[in-house]
């Protein structure tokens, strides 16, 4: 789970000044503000400005004009076209450094079963009111390439201002912010599909007037007459595919309907004629949470099944708002955590709703673990917990459909929320045929310490739940294989994580593991691939080795026909003693060489033992033949 920032005793000051302000009379402000946490600054942030994309005027105010100038505001820095192309086409490394919650890897399935994390008060950041009182800390283009694609605006007067309540000189507009923000996002991010949720206080004229000052809108939005034949929802690729990769929602429901812009026909949705919805307050105070998840809209339950005609009685979209009504940054840290999300759905929406949010909007969405949460409900993935078989605190989430390598000691967004050193059992949800996933108590991933990997057998249901109960046990059933090879314990010690979706050639990992006990015990001295033919000298190598140590082995994996030889001279010479182990047929689970001191047979392995004066505990070198 991601880390809770220390605040300042400044920022306790405001918080608890807030506090007072925004709660009812304010009784009781000076003991409250002696006692309140409070958030720390607001981040520095950025808004667009591609020279290809139309700016938007600046708000000509003079001093003292904006009741907010005494609340200093943190400073907008430009972002560049290669910032917002390196955000929708991100590299390998990008991929694997933070969450990916706009990152669909199967875009086959009805967009109705996908889930989106969504911004409440998505204009209200940093810049917006000087960081006190905002809903998030990033502004809109931030928020979308950190893979948010559920934005939600409140629209007021005549030039369609985007405030909430009061709007201020410098409010941006509606217009403005799609022309910062959604719009370059579409353009560029040929893959994403975005959402806004309008609260919308405005006439139809005027906000037609501000859809038609938006540029290609209309070659964007969700046109509900081109599936007028489906029973069913398009899927996501087919959206993506015929470009309708923006929905604008309204609950205003004059406002609904085709407006005729510059651009074509821009069609809005009526939220109650497509959406279910819950209430959305969580509580009033940092310490009240009410779970409890009922319908906003007491004429539509939230297990209504179809949306209006419209749109065709496809399966309704369900909402869940997830958020307290002051936004405290310190509710992010808690109720966007993992545990909470998973909860808050499983056992407290989807008895009533009968289905998975396709929304979960949220406040402060860069805390917490919601892009985590998010990555691992659209695409399946791993659930790490602090207790075995899956029981006690979730340590954090995320999908198997990433090349990823996690130290766990690195910042809490590389790490994905995990903590080291606290992982005893993981659960499989989602995860397809092929996955494999290597745990290491080395956080550099070395294997001169304990290490285990699975591999997934087949392909897991999102809906199923593959327990993992230890990572200190070989095995292979019907769902997985699982190699362990100890040192002094994996359970609780995790300290690096490597998934790889499709792990390929099982032979690949192919390695013999060294101990310094009999019978694979004690410590191990080292780790060798049998994947190439070479020669070890174990007084000058690269894998760790350490001279006259090993006793014993366990081979882990080895393809048939492959040597493994151990001599006593380091040199490899048979003039003192050495023992060859030949690989008989195929090895997928381990096999155990409990002394270099004797010869045997089996089914798998025949072992030749050429005494001199003894060979355990005096290992010096190895050869490998493929």
């Amino acid at each position: 789970m991601k880390t809770v920032p220390k605040w300042s005793s400044v920022e306790k000051f405001i918080f608890g000044a807030l506090t007072c302000l925004m709660t009812a009379a304010g009784s009781g402000c000076a003991s409250q503000t002696k006692e309140a946490s409070a958030p720390p600054p607001a981040p520095q942030q950025t808004t667009i400005n591609p020279s290809n994309v139309e700016q938007p005027p600046e708000a000509d105010q003079g001093p003292g004009q904006d009741p907010r100038s005494a609340i200093p505001s943190p400073d907008e820095k430009p972002i560049t076209p290669d910032e917002i192309e390196r955000a929708a086409n991100p590299s390998p490394a990008d991929l694997a450094r933070a969450a990916q919650p706009g990152l669909i890897a199967d875009t086959s399935r009805p967009f109705n079963e996908y889930v989106w994390l969504t911004s409440h008060n998505a204009f209200s950041w940093g810049r917006d009111s000087g960081g006190i009182g905002s809903n998030q800390e990033m502004s809109p283009v931030y928020q979308l390439a950190r893979g948010v694609r559920g934005l939600m605006f409140d629209i007021h007067e005549s030039s369609v201002l985007l405030c909430h309540g009061i709007c201020y000189p410098g409010s941006r507009s509606l217009a403005d912010e799609f022309k910062i923000s959604v719009m370059p996002t579409l353009t560029v991010n040929r893959n994403a599909v975005i959402t806004v949720f309008l609260e919308d206080y405005t006439d139809r004229a005027d906000l037609t007037r501000a859809l038609s000052s938006i540029p290609n809108l209309a070659t964007y939005t969700f046109k509900p007459t081109t599936w007028s034949s489906r029973k069913q929802w398009p899927t996501l690729g087919e959206l993506i595919n015929a470009n309708q990769r923006l929905f604008i929602i309204t609950n205003k429901s004059q406002n609904a309907g085709d407006h005729q812009t510059s651009s074509g026909t821009v069609h809005l949705i009526y939220d109650q004629n497509l959406n279910v919805e819950n209430t959305y307050n969580l509580g009033d105070l940092v310490t009240s949470h009410n779970y409890s998840c009922d319908t906003r809209w007491s004429s539509i339950p939230l297990d209504t099944v179809a949306a209006s005609s419209t749109y065709h009685g496809w399966p309704r979209l369900f909402v869940m708002n997830n958020f307290h009504k002051i936004p405290y940054p310190l509710h992010g840290d808690l109720d966007n955590r993992f545990d909470k999300l998973l909860d808050r759905d499983q056992s407290y929406c989807r008895p009533k709703a009968k289905r998975e949010p396709n929304f979960i909007a949220l406040d402060q969405v860069n805390r917490g673990d919601a892009t985590e949460y998010v990555e691992w409900r659209n695409n399946g993935g791993v659930i790490f917990y602090e207790g075995g078989s899956g029981t006690e605190d979730i340590v954090c989430g995320f999908a198997t459909t990433i090349n990823r390598s996690i130290d766990l000691q690195s910042s809490d967004d590389a790490r994905l929320g995990c903590e080291n050193d606290e992982a005893r059992s993981l659960v499989l949800s989602g995860v397809k045929k092929g996955v494999r996933i290597s745990l290491y108590d080395n956080p550099s991933g070395n294997r001169e310490d304990d290490w285990y990997f699975l591999e997934v057998k087949r392909d897991i249901g999102m809906n199923e739940r593959v327990v993992v109960p230890s990572f200190e046990t070989s095995t292979d059933n019907s769902n997985y294989r699982a190699v362990y090879l100890r040192n002094n314990g994996l359970d609780g010690k995790v300290s690096r994580i490597r998934v790889e979706p499709q792990a390929g050639d099982m032979f690949a990992d192919a390695s013999v593991v060294l101990y310094e006990g009999n019978n694979a015990s004690q410590n191990i001295v080292c780790t060798l691939p049998l994947t190439t033919g070479q020669f070890v000298n174990f007084k000058n190598n690269g894998y760790g080795c350490d001279n006259d140590e090993a006793r014993s082995a366990k081979i882990v994996i080895a393809k048939a026909g492959t040597t493994l030889t151990v001599y006593d001279d380091p040199s490899g010479g048979t003039g003192d003693d050495y023992t060859t182990i030949y690989v008989k047929q195929d090895i997928l689970q381990p096999r155990v060489v409990g002394t270099f001191q004797s010869s045997f047979e089996d089914a798998f392995l025949k072992v030749t033992f050429k005494n001199h004066n003894g060979l355990d505990g005096k290992v010096s070198s190895a050869r490998i033949q493929r």
